[in-house]
């Protein structure tokens, strides 16, 4: 009997008819997972766009500060290019904090505290706009007070000698009447800068108020572009990094230039430690690198051990007179003559240092595994850098008072008057 190909194919189909049919609903499962997945997937992914796109309101750029800087410079980039364009950069701070009942019966803590010019709503000196999160946690309503706890900014690291660590001191609370809340998803409930799903709770203020609370009157710490989708010029702005190079000035984050006289000019910031790029940008044959520390006693290791009390130490990468030894130190005439101190003798430092439990010690320069007396090597005129004014740096509560007598030094910090 001859079979032709097509009664050979069927009598295959009919034998193996069991298996074939779970391939064929293998692959039918196996089409509608994949098809499944790729429409979870669009719709998961559209969804997270539109949240992303309600999140940020008009907001397309951020520009984020490791500190504050001088709001001007965003209307210097609203001038120079970006109003043109139809976008618009906004001072801003935003910051991290914590929120209570005005009886302190509910708190809620990592609320987003921010204030801007012209991109947040509008709210009026000791007023607040919360979000819904933040409501429900506090369990308040509009017309009720609230308390905000906000970190204040300080330009001294947490570990330095003078800073400020007492709880007045690190924190500040506002006092603000609820004004409205947001409960509708939108810019004004949600926004962030950080990506998160969680409803998280936020709160709105008056920027002027955040600033003088924070001690930073005239700064923000992030700048906001916000595009106008409706503007009529739909014109591209250049790149930030160019606008920002063009209109950035040193003085934006506080950098200073001074003549001291002599030819030279110091760079000076309010901060502890000028940022590596900073130095990295200036630095040539001709910078003079310093490092400034508050010295409690000086005192000599012979004759009547005379001391003084409270001297600027500043270490220096060209000192006058030339490089100095490890072990050597060079002073002023002024200094040399209170010491009663010549070239040869040798002095003992003592200064604070902070450990790393937060705890403030004094440390001698001769203390067991320091084991540094310092000889001195040379005693320099009371001009140019041997009476240079900007060696000392500025303090909160130091500097700035009229004598020993009224210094008002940090909590730990033990001063003997």
């Amino acid at each position: 009997m001859t079979m032709t190909p097509r009664s050979l194919l069927g009598r295959n189909l009919r034998h193996f008819a069991a298996a074939n049919f779970l391939v064929a609903a293998g692959v039918a499962v196996a089409t509608a997972a994949v098809t499944g997945a790729l429409m979870v997937g669009d719709s998961v992914r559209g969804s997270l766009t539109d949240m992303a796109v309600r999140r940020l309101g008009p907001v397309t750029h951020a520009i984020v500060a490791t500190g504050f800087v001088d709001a001007s410079l965003a209307k210097r980039m609203n001038d120079r290019a970006l109003g043109d364009a139809g976008a618009e950069a906004v001072a801003a701070i935003i910051l991290r904090g914590s929120a209570a009942r005005a009886d302190e019966a509910a708190r809620a803590s990592g609320v987003q505290i921010a204030g801007a010019d012209s991109l947040s709503p509008a709210v009026e000196p000791d007023t607040c706009i919360i979000n819904g999160a933040l409501a429900d946690a506090l369990d308040v309503t509009v017309g009720e007070p609230i308390l905000l706890s906000i970190p204040r900014q300080s330009q001294l690291p947490g570990d330095a000698p003078l800073a400020r660590r007492e709880r007045t001191s690190r924190l500040r609370q506002l006092r603000l009447t609820v004004a409205g809340v947001e409960r509708e998803p939108g810019f004004v409930s949600q926004f962030a800068l950080p990506a998160s799903q969680r409803a998280a709770p936020r709160a709105w203020v008056n920027l002027a108020q955040l600033q003088q609370a924070v001690g930073q009157t005239g700064k923000a710490n992030t700048l906001l572009i916000a595009r106008d989708d409706s503007a009529a010029t739909t014109a591209m702005f250049p790149p930030l990094d160019q606008i920002l190079a063009g209109e950035f000035r040193p003085a934006d984050v506080g950098l200073a230039f001074t003549d001291v006289g002599d030819g030279r000019v110091a760079l000076t910031s309010p901060a502890t430690y000028l940022p590596p790029a900073v130095v990295a940008a200036v630095a040539d044959e001709k910078v003079n690198r310093v490092l400034i520390a508050l010295i409690n006693t000086a005192a000599m290791t012979s004759g009547d051990g005379r001391k003084i009390h409270y001297a600027v130490a500043a270490g220096l990468s060209d000192p006058p007179g030339g490089p100095l030894a490890a072990d050597e130190i060079a002073m002023n005439r002024w200094t040399a003559d209170q010491l009663g101190a010549a070239v040869g003798d040798r002095i003992v430092l003592s200064y604070y240092r902070r450990e790393d439990d937060g705890t403030m010690v004094e440390i001698r320069s001769d203390a067991p595994g320091i084991d540094l007396t310092f000889g001195v090597a040379r005693i320099v005129p009371m001009t140019g850098l041997g009476a240079d004014p900007t060696l000392t740096p500025t303090v909160r509560g130091l500097t700035d008072a009229d004598s020993v007598a009224d210094w008002d030094p940090p909590a730990d910090l033990k001063i003997d008057k």
